[in-house]
């Protein structure tokens, strides 16, 4: 018997965690967070001390917050196994998870582990997963992005996955019996190529007003497509060294990215202060708040924001007008994880039996469809698959 069961992020758009017992190993596939300040019950997985000592394994698909940043209170729990990922994700992932312990401890909220245990995480390389009949591929979420196949049980978990990216290449998934999706984008189909457009648009409508225009991006992924989109529109930018420094670290990466025409634009230098690119694309960092302090107050400004905005932090605050500023808001979402049309796509392609869809407050209706093609389905929070 096979079961897979969501300990978070069915229902929801974080804390992902999935506990697949496959009738040789116990594998916890991510371990995240919710990005807010409540209780240990909906911030971090649903896990006991029981779960963490039976795993036999951790795989770590990538390492944002929402993914990662629940393995300190893993270890709390008792687990000391391996936690299975690729080299670029070991190198970057206690960087993330430290973010997480700087948010908390700003916003007044308790950790529920000692912040020590992120020294004392045991990350190995994923190719030594191959004994437990574990193949990978890149999921071009971001830089290390992985999914993972679970051999001979068939169960695929994609991770985050794109499947338009600009600049970061994806493996072929493989077919499975079990489909553990990324559904982000449940309820809304995206054309990739019309976002762009419209955030070309809006930088060029605000600078014909004389305005300037704020982008708060993530350092990673989608903030280096952005920049260098719009760098190759011809538009001067003012970017923050980090944003460049990890694109120049993203071009010499040749294993995860696709060959552009865009590469070219890393030398690109035109500035222009006018189009203000800054690190984090909640406008939790202390770039992107002074940033926005700067513009607010006038209405011939304009923040775009591009991506989730978790409860509470100045990105949310902003996209809902909570904060009553004169500056314009637009929101334009750039495509980095699945909409619905790509969701059936990759089950059409997969051929599941099952699928469980994570990542998504809004994909009851995704789940039905995939229903009415004959195939289990489900969407409920600590929900479970059973083959």
């Amino acid at each position: 018997m096979i079961t897979v069961k969501a300990l978070g992020g069915c229902g929801e758009d974080a804390r992902n965690c999935f506990y697949v017992d496959d009738g040789r190993y116990h594998i916890l596939l991510d371990c995240g967070v919710k990005r807010e300040i409540a209780s240990v019950e909906t911030v971090y997985p649903a896990l006991s001390r029981d779960m963490a000592a039976s795993l036999d394994a951790v795989l770590l698909s990538h390492a944002h917050e929402d993914h990662s940043a629940g393995l300190p209170y893993l270890y709390e729990l008792g687990y000391r196994g391996p936690i299975y990922a690729s080299r670029p994700t070991i190198a970057l992932a206690r960087g993330f998870m430290r973010k997480w312990v700087s948010y908390v401890k700003d916003n007044g909220g308790a950790l529920p582990f000692d912040e020590a245990n992120i020294d004392c995480l045991d990350f190995q390389d994923i190719e030594k997963a191959m004994n437990l009949g574990i193949r990978s591929g890149r999921s071009a979420h971001m830089l290390g992005s992985l999914w993972f196949f679970l051999e001979p049980s068939r169960i695929l978990y994609t991770g985050d996955l794109c499947l338009d990216s600009l600049l970061l290449a994806h493996d072929e998934l493989p077919k499975c019996d079990v489909l553990v999706v990324d559904s982000a984008y449940a309820s809304r189909k995206i054309d990739q190529a019309k976002q762009y457009k419209a955030l070309e648009a809006s930088a060029i409508k605000t600078l014909e007003r004389g305005g300037k225009i704020l982008l708060p991006v993530p350092v990673n992924g989608r903030g280096i497509d952005m920049m260098l989109y719009l760098r190759s529109c011809g538009l001067g930018l003012d970017v923050q060294a980090s944003i460049m420094d990890n694109a120049q670290a993203l071009y010499r990466e040749t294993a995860w990215i696709k060959p552009s025409p865009l590469w070219s634009e890393l030398e690109n230098h035109k500035k222009d202060s006018r189009i203000i690119i800054r690190g984090d694309g909640m406008m939790t960092s202390k770039s992107a708040m002074e940033s926005y302090d700067a513009l607010k107050g006038s209405s011939a400004n304009t923040v775009v924001l591009t991506g989730h905005m978790a409860n509470g932090t100045l990105g949310e605050k902003v996209l809902d007008h909570k904060l009553e500023d004169p500056i314009e808001v637009d929101e334009i979402t750039i495509k980095v994880h699945p909409d619905c049309y790509d969701v059936i796509k990759t089950v059409q392609s997969c051929e599941p039996k099952a699928v469980m869809l994570f990542h998504s407050l809004e994909s009851q209706a995704l789940c039905s469809e995939i229903e009415a093609l004959g195939i289990k389905a489900t969407c409920t929070a600590l929900g479970q698959l059973i083959l």
